[in-house]
């Protein structure tokens, strides 16, 4: 957050000075180019910030591993470790979360989960508890990156055993997305 209100800053700095000296009729073009610029910034930092500059399901930018509420609430994991992920997703008050859903407007609620990474990574993987020993997994990969527009393979498995997925985030870890594919798939 704090980049984006930096750019945000700098972007009206710069769309003050282009429209001052863009008065200048010598030097229009080039003040007006560095006011659109701004502009262009500007909104990039705004929008940015309006979808939490990509840290996938309302994910704060402090970890990379997180739990969602009901409420598409997040609370970030510190410990980065496999350990880590799987103390916080094994000690998470999952039946808690799962009477939230129930009880909140299907406008206003998603899964409870555990979220690996974000969506738009390379790999990205989000964990949803279905029943009390089983979970759902969505799994994203990118598979045609550089491109104009990315590609992404989606893998989506229900019922996935909750004893396996210490399995799911070894393999994230290691960055090992065909084992993801192929424990998934």
């Amino acid at each position: 957050m704090r980049t984006q209100i930096i750019v945000f800053a700098v972007a009206l700095v710069l769309m003050f000075v282009s429209f001052s000296i863009a008065v200048l009729p010598e030097s229009w073009w080039f003040m007006g180019s560095l006011g659109l610029l701004a502009v262009l910034l500007g909104l990039q930092a705004i929008i940015s910030g309006i979808t939490g500059g990509g840290a996938g399901a309302g994910a704060d930018e402090e970890g990379k591993f997180w739990l969602q509420r009901a409420d598409s609430s997040t609370i970030s994991i510190k410990d980065e470790t496999c350990e880590g992920v799987m103390e916080a997703f094994l000690n998470f008050d999952w039946a808690a979360e799962l009477e939230n859903l129930k009880n909140l407007k299907k406008s206003q609620s998603v899964p409870p989960g555990l979220g690996l990474g974000s969506y738009g990574d390379e790999i990205f993987v989000h964990i949803t508890m279905a029943k009390p020993d089983k979970v759902d997994i969505l799994f994203v990969r990118r598979v045609k990156p550089g491109r104009k527009k990315d590609a992404f393979e989606e893998i989506y498995k229900e019922d996935f055993p909750v004893k396996k997925v210490d399995g799911v985030v070894r393999a994230y870890l290691d960055n090992d997305a065909d084992k993801l594919v192929q424990m998934l798939g």
